[in-house]
Protein backbone atom coordinates (compact mmCIF):
# COMPACT_ATOMS: atom_id res chain seq x y z
CA UNK A 1 0.00 0.00 0.00
CA UNK A 2 1.44 3.34 -1.08
CA UNK A 3 1.95 6.06 1.46
CA UNK A 4 -0.14 9.12 0.79
CA UNK A 5 1.69 12.13 -0.75
CA UNK A 6 1.12 15.69 0.28
CA UNK A 7 1.75 18.83 -1.85
CA UNK A 8 2.69 22.15 -0.24
CA UNK A 9 0.19 24.77 -1.12
CA UNK A 10 1.50 28.33 -1.60
CA UNK A 11 0.51 30.53 1.25
CA UNK A 12 -1.55 33.55 0.41
CA UNK A 13 0.53 36.58 -0.79
CA UNK A 14 3.69 34.53 -1.41
CA UNK A 15 4.20 36.13 -4.88
CA UNK A 16 3.89 39.62 -3.47
CA UNK A 17 6.44 38.85 -0.79
CA UNK A 18 8.93 37.54 -3.33
CA UNK A 19 8.41 40.62 -5.51
CA UNK A 20 8.95 42.87 -2.52
CA UNK A 21 12.18 41.05 -1.70
CA UNK A 22 13.44 41.43 -5.28
CA UNK A 23 12.57 45.12 -5.28
CA UNK A 24 14.23 45.61 -1.91
CA UNK A 25 17.42 43.92 -3.11
CA UNK A 26 17.40 45.98 -6.31
CA UNK A 27 16.84 49.24 -4.44
CA UNK A 28 19.55 48.34 -1.95
CA UNK A 29 22.02 47.67 -4.73
CA UNK A 30 21.03 50.90 -6.50
CA UNK A 31 21.53 52.93 -3.32
CA UNK A 32 24.86 51.22 -2.73
CA UNK A 33 26.06 52.06 -6.24
CA UNK A 34 24.64 55.59 -6.05
CA UNK A 35 26.46 56.35 -2.81
CA UNK A 36 29.71 54.68 -3.83
CA UNK A 37 32.64 56.45 -5.49
CA UNK A 38 32.08 54.38 -8.65
CA UNK A 39 29.78 56.99 -10.19
CA UNK A 40 31.54 60.07 -8.85
CA UNK A 41 33.43 62.45 -11.14
CA UNK A 42 37.02 61.40 -10.54
CA UNK A 43 38.89 62.74 -13.56
CA UNK A 44 38.62 65.36 -16.30
CA UNK A 45 39.63 65.67 -19.93
CA UNK A 46 39.92 69.30 -21.02
CA UNK A 47 40.30 70.28 -24.69
CA UNK A 48 40.57 73.57 -26.57
CA UNK A 49 42.69 75.36 -23.97
CA UNK A 50 45.50 77.63 -25.16
CA UNK A 51 45.73 80.46 -22.62
CA UNK A 52 43.65 79.27 -19.70
CA UNK A 53 44.96 77.00 -16.97
CA UNK A 54 43.31 73.56 -17.02
CA UNK A 55 43.52 73.17 -13.27
CA UNK A 56 41.80 76.50 -12.73
CA UNK A 57 39.01 75.48 -15.12
CA UNK A 58 38.51 72.17 -13.31
CA UNK A 59 38.27 74.03 -10.01
CA UNK A 60 35.84 76.52 -11.54
CA UNK A 61 33.62 73.67 -12.75
CA UNK A 62 32.98 72.58 -9.13
CA UNK A 63 32.28 69.10 -10.51
CA UNK A 64 34.91 66.94 -8.82
CA UNK A 65 33.29 64.30 -6.61
CA UNK A 66 29.80 65.03 -7.95
CA UNK A 67 27.56 62.10 -8.85
CA UNK A 68 27.54 61.44 -12.59
CA UNK A 69 23.83 60.58 -12.54
CA UNK A 70 22.65 63.84 -10.99
CA UNK A 71 25.32 66.18 -12.36
CA UNK A 72 23.75 69.09 -14.26
CA UNK A 73 26.11 69.66 -17.18
CA UNK A 74 24.35 72.93 -18.12
CA UNK A 75 25.16 74.42 -14.73
CA UNK A 76 28.80 73.34 -15.07
CA UNK A 77 28.93 75.01 -18.50
CA UNK A 78 27.49 78.22 -17.04
CA UNK A 79 30.15 78.27 -14.32
CA UNK A 80 32.91 77.80 -16.89
CA UNK A 81 31.51 80.50 -19.17
CA UNK A 82 31.62 82.94 -16.26
CA UNK A 83 35.33 83.19 -17.10
CA UNK A 84 35.65 86.03 -19.62
CA UNK A 85 38.13 84.04 -21.73
CA UNK A 86 35.59 81.23 -22.26
CA UNK A 87 33.37 81.96 -25.27
CA UNK A 88 31.70 78.55 -25.07
CA UNK A 89 31.98 75.47 -22.86
CA UNK A 90 30.56 72.03 -23.66
CA UNK A 91 30.48 69.39 -20.91
CA UNK A 92 29.76 65.68 -21.45
CA UNK A 93 30.00 62.48 -19.40
CA UNK A 94 32.23 59.48 -20.07
CA UNK A 95 31.03 56.69 -17.79
CA UNK A 96 31.66 55.82 -15.12
CA UNK A 97 33.65 58.78 -13.77
CA UNK A 98 35.20 61.03 -16.45
CA UNK A 99 33.98 64.50 -17.38
CA UNK A 100 34.90 65.92 -20.79
CA UNK A 101 35.20 69.71 -21.04
CA UNK A 102 35.49 71.31 -24.49
CA UNK A 103 36.45 74.98 -24.39
CA UNK A 104 36.27 77.65 -27.09
CA UNK A 105 38.57 80.44 -25.97
CA UNK A 106 38.32 84.10 -26.81
CA UNK A 107 41.44 85.59 -28.35
CA UNK A 108 42.57 89.17 -27.64
CA UNK A 109 42.92 91.39 -30.68
CA UNK A 110 43.48 94.72 -28.95
CA UNK A 111 44.37 96.53 -25.76
CA UNK A 112 41.67 98.99 -24.67
CA UNK A 113 43.54 101.79 -22.90
CA UNK A 114 41.72 104.09 -20.48
CA UNK A 115 43.86 106.55 -18.56
CA UNK A 116 46.71 104.60 -17.05
CA UNK A 117 44.96 101.22 -17.35
CA UNK A 118 44.87 98.79 -20.27
CA UNK A 119 42.56 95.85 -20.89
CA UNK A 120 42.70 92.97 -23.36
CA UNK A 121 39.59 92.82 -25.58
CA UNK A 122 38.45 90.29 -28.17
CA UNK A 123 36.69 90.72 -31.53
CA UNK A 124 33.28 90.98 -29.84
CA UNK A 125 34.44 93.73 -27.49
CA UNK A 126 34.54 91.46 -24.44
CA UNK A 127 37.01 92.67 -21.81
CA UNK A 128 39.17 89.62 -21.08
CA UNK A 129 41.71 90.76 -18.53
CA UNK A 130 43.87 93.59 -17.28
CA UNK A 131 46.87 94.01 -19.54
CA UNK A 132 50.10 93.59 -17.58
CA UNK A 133 53.55 93.68 -19.14
CA UNK A 134 54.09 93.17 -22.87
CA UNK A 135 50.82 92.82 -24.83
CA UNK A 136 50.28 89.57 -26.76
CA UNK A 137 51.76 89.54 -30.25
CA UNK A 138 49.45 91.00 -32.89
CA UNK A 139 47.24 93.00 -30.56
CA UNK A 140 46.51 96.60 -31.51
CA UNK A 141 46.46 99.47 -28.96
CA UNK A 142 43.15 101.35 -28.74
CA UNK A 143 43.17 104.58 -26.74
CA UNK A 144 39.71 105.28 -25.30
CA UNK A 145 40.13 109.00 -24.74
CA UNK A 146 36.83 109.65 -22.96
CA UNK A 147 35.74 106.22 -21.82
CA UNK A 148 35.15 104.83 -18.37
CA UNK A 149 37.22 102.01 -16.93
CA UNK A 150 35.50 98.74 -17.92
CA UNK A 151 35.13 95.65 -15.76
CA UNK A 152 36.37 92.21 -16.81
CA UNK A 153 33.56 90.42 -18.65
CA UNK A 154 31.89 93.65 -19.78
CA UNK A 155 31.81 94.77 -23.40
CA UNK A 156 33.22 97.88 -24.97
CA UNK A 157 32.02 99.19 -28.36
CA UNK A 158 31.81 95.98 -30.43
CA UNK A 159 31.38 97.91 -33.69
CA UNK A 160 34.64 99.74 -33.08
CA UNK A 161 36.43 96.45 -32.33
CA UNK A 162 35.11 94.80 -35.50
CA UNK A 163 36.09 97.88 -37.48
CA UNK A 164 39.62 97.70 -36.08
CA UNK A 165 39.88 94.04 -37.06
CA UNK A 166 39.10 94.96 -40.67
CA UNK A 167 41.02 98.23 -40.93
CA UNK A 168 44.31 96.89 -39.61
CA UNK A 169 44.61 94.70 -42.71
CA UNK A 170 42.61 96.65 -45.31
CA UNK A 171 44.30 100.05 -44.89
CA UNK A 172 47.88 98.78 -45.47
CA UNK A 173 46.75 96.57 -48.36
CA UNK A 174 44.84 99.30 -50.20
CA UNK A 175 46.55 102.57 -49.24
CA UNK A 176 50.15 101.63 -48.49
CA UNK A 177 49.83 103.25 -45.04
CA UNK A 178 50.66 101.00 -42.10
CA UNK A 179 48.43 101.21 -39.04
CA UNK A 180 50.18 102.23 -35.80
CA UNK A 181 47.26 102.48 -33.38
CA UNK A 182 43.61 103.39 -32.92
CA UNK A 183 41.81 106.01 -30.88
CA UNK A 184 38.19 105.85 -29.76
CA UNK A 185 35.88 108.57 -28.44
CA UNK A 186 32.13 108.89 -28.10
CA UNK A 187 32.18 112.09 -30.22
CA UNK A 188 34.35 111.02 -33.16
CA UNK A 189 34.06 107.25 -32.96
CA UNK A 190 37.11 105.42 -34.26
CA UNK A 191 40.22 107.22 -35.45
CA UNK A 192 43.10 105.41 -37.14
CA UNK A 193 46.65 106.65 -36.53
CA UNK A 194 49.01 105.53 -39.29
CA UNK A 195 52.73 104.90 -38.94
CA UNK A 196 53.41 108.17 -40.81
CA UNK A 197 51.33 110.14 -38.28
CA UNK A 198 48.14 110.67 -40.30
CA UNK A 199 44.93 110.59 -38.27
CA UNK A 200 41.98 109.10 -40.18
CA UNK A 201 38.59 109.72 -38.55
CA UNK A 202 36.56 106.68 -39.62
CA UNK A 203 33.81 107.01 -36.96
CA UNK A 204 32.03 103.65 -37.39
CA UNK A 205 31.47 100.76 -39.80
CA UNK A 206 28.61 102.44 -41.67
CA UNK A 207 29.42 102.73 -45.41
CA UNK A 208 32.67 100.91 -44.76
CA UNK A 209 33.62 100.18 -48.37
CA UNK A 210 32.79 103.72 -49.49
CA UNK A 211 34.85 105.27 -46.69
CA UNK A 212 37.79 103.03 -47.47
CA UNK A 213 37.65 103.88 -51.18
CA UNK A 214 37.40 107.58 -50.30
CA UNK A 215 40.45 107.29 -48.06
CA UNK A 216 42.52 105.66 -50.81
CA UNK A 217 41.50 108.23 -53.45
CA UNK A 218 42.08 111.14 -51.05
CA UNK A 219 45.56 109.93 -50.14
CA UNK A 220 46.41 109.43 -53.81
CA UNK A 221 45.27 112.93 -54.81
CA UNK A 222 46.89 114.60 -51.80
CA UNK A 223 50.22 112.96 -52.51
CA UNK A 224 50.04 113.85 -56.20
CA UNK A 225 49.35 117.51 -55.34
CA UNK A 226 51.95 117.64 -52.58
CA UNK A 227 49.41 118.67 -49.95
CA UNK A 228 50.52 118.78 -46.31
CA UNK A 229 47.92 117.39 -43.91
CA UNK A 230 47.73 115.41 -40.69
CA UNK A 231 44.01 114.57 -40.47
CA UNK A 232 41.55 113.00 -42.92
CA UNK A 233 37.96 113.13 -41.66
CA UNK A 234 35.69 110.64 -43.44
CA UNK A 235 32.47 111.44 -41.56
CA UNK A 236 31.09 113.68 -44.31
CA UNK A 237 30.31 111.29 -47.14
CA UNK A 238 31.88 112.30 -50.47
CA UNK A 239 33.45 115.43 -48.96
CA UNK A 240 36.37 114.27 -46.82
CA UNK A 241 37.99 117.01 -44.76
CA UNK A 242 41.76 117.44 -44.73
CA UNK A 243 43.43 119.39 -41.96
Amino acid sequence: MQSPTFSRLPFPGQGAVLLALVVAVFVGLAVLVYNSSFLQVRSFEVAGVRVLNQGALIELSQAYGENMLTLRTGEVEDRLEANAYVAEATVSRDWPGVLHIQIVERAPIGTWQVGGSAFLVDAEGVVLDVQVGTPPAGTIPIAAVDGTVPQIGERVDADAINLIDRLRSDIPALSGENVASFEYSRLFGLTVITASGIRVVFEDSKDYDYKLATLVSTLTQARAQGLAFSVIDLRFGDSPALR
